[in-house]
């Protein structure tokens, strides 16, 4: 075999190795400053930019801001050391978007010990970040949704046996009564154990309904809550009448993203909680408004009872949490508007100063199209 041909064996051997290379990863070239002198089609389908938009230009044409300027001085300090870099970086394309290449960088070197070239082999790993990102996230809901159920369990377990532990008190001197032949204090005995019936099925249909809040499939959609307020309000006119509690609601309430029936179980709490703790006052008044911020909306009710002192205005969102007991409820009520407002990727917080009443605040995200 001649020269020539092994000359011509060993290109056509490179050849095939660029081949292979360039139909599996995105390749780029640039000289000791960094200036691009070669780009592969890949790249190039990756990037959305046309070879004549990146040759002589740096990579800084695809930076995307996400990485600080320190990670590309220690990659830069590597590189030029003549060490081989590798990393993950997120570059922006021509149309704007994000994508994540798995980068090695080598400095090549010629006979004379010169910098000559890097050379910059990439995949793309935009989808297995994304798998990353969805898996993490799901890891973190599951294991919040563990905490919580545990929490749960635990609290659920505690309160439900009062209910039990009150009938079986009243049960046994009803029975004790009974087998004296004594029936005069049987009426409020059988009065107590209605009452405290009443209570667990309240607690065992509050859970019920807790439990449906992310497993039973919703419609969100786009909802007037000027609507959802005074339907609500309507429905607790008698008793705002008996109680004499005014109800003040602001005008053009936002529209707002979420199942209309949550909507209307989340004011409907809300209302509710306000009535009881707003009639603290003399003149019990309920203040409903909102309107639209960036990214979607925001609305409050507000009472002005005694108000909430701060180290509880976390603890009111947790299940079966009455601070007064000597108020009605299960106390399940604003753990159903938290996980409702959660679930519906809002938030809800809560403003307060002892004496001065209590404002309930709910955030929610725009209609997807618009965000």
């Amino acid at each position: 075999m001649t020269i020539e041909q092994d000359l011509s064996s060993v290109v056509e051997e490179l050849r095939l190795h660029k081949h292979a290379i360039d139909e599996h990863a995105i390749v780029a070239i640039t000289d000791p400053r960094g200036v691009i002198t070669y780009i592969n089609d890949k790249f190039c389908k990756i990037s959305g930019y046309e070879p004549e938009e990146l040759i002589g230009k740096t990579h800084r044409v695809v930076n995307s801001g996400t990485h600080p300027k320190s990670f590309f001085v220690d990659m830069w300090r590597a590189i030029s050391s003549g060490k081989t870099w590798h990393g993950e970086i997120c570059n922006r394309a021509k149309d704007g978007s994000l994508y994540w290449v798995d980068s090695t960088i080598v400095p090549f070197y010629d006979i004379d010990g010169n910098l000559t070239q890097y050379v910059s082999i990439r995949a793309d790993v935009t989808e297995r970040r994304a798998a990353e990102k969805l898996l993490k996230k799901t890891n973190d809901q599951l294991t919040r949704i563990n905490d919580e159920l545990e929490q749960f369990v635990y609290t659920a377990s505690h309160d439900l046996k009062s209910p039990i532990v009150t009938m079986q008190g009243y049960l046994s001197y009803l029975q004790r009564d009974l087998s004296e032949g004594r029936t005069d204090r049987a009426p409020e005995f059988i009065e107590r154990l209605a009452l405290a019936a009443d209570r667990m099925r309240q607690c065992v249909d509050d859970l019920l309904e807790l439990s449906k809040i992310g497993r039973v499939t919703t419609n969100p959609q786009m909802v007037d809550l000027n609507e959802v307020v005074r339907s609500v309000v309507d429905s607790h006119k008698l008793e705002l009448k008996e109680l004499d509690v005014e109800v003040s609601v602001e005008p053009d309430l936002p529209t707002v993203y979420i199942d209309p029936n949550r909507l209307t179980d989340v004011i409907d709490n809300l209302l509710t909680n306000a009535i009881k703790y707003g009639v603290d006052n003399d003149e019990p008044v309920i203040t409903i408004g909102g309107g639209t911020q960036e990214g979607g909306s925001k609305f409050f009710v507000q009472d002005n009872g005694n108000g909430i002192a701060p180290e509880y205005h976390s603890k009111v969102f947790s299940i079966f949490e009455r601070l007064d007991t000597s108020k009605s409820g299960t106390g399940i009520g604003l753990s159903l508007v938290k996980k409702t407002v959660e679930n519906g990727g809002g938030s809800i917080w809560l403003e307060s100063i002892p004496g001065q009443g209590a404002t309930f605040w709910i955030s929610l995200p725009g209609y997807p199209d618009n965000e």
